[in-house]
């Protein structure tokens, strides 16, 4: 996600199904919050 690569694009490289990066990608931004905001930023 920080590389900016979309989740079709991580799907494809870890081989893996789209709604399972959806899936992870949705659980990092509930528990990473407003931090996510500061990490984007430094």
């Amino acid at each position: 996600m920080k590389a900016g690569i979309s989740n079709p694009e991580i799907a494809n490289l870890m081989d893996i199904p789209r709604q399972t990066v959806w899936y992870r990608s949705n659980l990092i931004k509930k528990a990473m919050g407003d931090k996510m905001f500061e990490i984007e930023s430094i």
